[in-house]
């Protein structure tokens, strides 16, 4: 004896419930951040190096290695390999060996948006 199943109701396509229906994003303050500001990407670096103030770029050795220029550029290990290797820092950068340097200087002018 076979029963016949009846077909589930189709789901509507909607967002879940936490989800404002126009924006996908959270309807509910749950992290005390504004939810309803824009996403934005941040400013552009000003020469001072990650986590302090007051400090510049000058600060830094005239020959930067891979850690300098991470913390520079507020970016990760491998972010910065794949920017180095094939990406926009790679005619400011000299191989040295298996290891990358990049001057102050043009690491500045790269800053600035100017050519190398």
């Amino acid at each position: 004896m076979q029963t016949e199943k009846e077909p589930a109701p189709a789901k509507e396509n909607r967002p879940p419930e936490h989800l404002d229906a126009e924006t996908q994003r959270p309807s509910q303050d749950t992290t005390g951040l504004d939810v309803a500001a824009p996403l934005v990407a941040p400013p552009a670096l000003s020469g001072t190096r990650a986590g302090t103030t007051g400090v510049s770029l000058d600060d830094y050795p005239p020959i930067l290695t891979t850690k300098h220029l991470c913390e520079a550029l507020h970016v990760s290990y491998n972010t910065l390999t794949a920017e180095l290797q094939h990406g926009s820092l790679a005619p400011i950068a000299v191989r040295v060996g298996r290891q990358y340097r990049v001057s102050r200087e043009a690491l500045r002018r790269y800053i600035e948006g100017g050519a190398s």
